[in-house]
């Protein structure tokens, strides 16, 4: 699985979703709960919004997603793990990150994914970051799709407004 110039590690992702119990199609909560409950892991690392490129068998999708990474620069995807269908390749675009401090301050009481609730718009795109590694990734499924001889039609573009589990209240507290 390709994950850009950060790895991705499938085994501490699969122990993570253990133990934040990650539910299926909450991403955005499963990488939340990691970094804040999880400091043993990720302190100096960061919660990340983004977009990813997900290639399977028949299919090539551009997904608003959610993850962690570790201070040594490995992703770790606690949702991406519970799927059932297995990806060729996976490509992150990080679009913000979020310190264990910055995340912890800006929790209580919100809406995930972040950056619709901070001021940027309701999907995101006035923050030039979200918005430059939505076009990244968008340029990089439209490679995927020539690579892989596919109609660019075939890309699927799926935002939190369709996936409408993955938007998630945490209390406060």
């Amino acid at each position: 699985m390709k994950s850009n110039a950060m790895p991705y590690d499938e085994r501490l992702s699969a122990l993570v979703a253990l133990l934040v119990e990650a539910r299926p199609l909450c991403c955005w909560r499963n990488a939340a709960l990691a970094v804040f409950q999880l400091p043993e892991f990720f302190e100096g690392g960061h919660y990340v919004e983004g977009w990813m490129v997900f290639v399977g068998e028949q299919s090539l999708r551009l997904i608003e997603h959610g993850w962690a990474v570790t201070h040594d620069h490995r992703i770790v995807d606690p949702s991406i793990i519970l799927l059932e269908e297995e990806a060729s390749s996976i490509e992150y675009f990080s679009g913000a990150a979020y310190t264990r401090d910055q995340l912890q301050y800006s929790l209580a009481g919100a809406i995930l994914p972040l950056i619709c609730d901070a001021g940027y718009g309701n999907d995101g795109m006035g923050h030039p970051g979200y918005k430059a590694a939505y076009e990244r990734a968008f340029q990089r499924a439209l490679e995927k799709a020539h690579e892989l001889q596919l109609d660019v039609t075939a890309i699927q573009v799926l935002t939190r407004q369709e996936n409408v589990l993955g938007v998630t209240i945490l209390p406060q507290g």
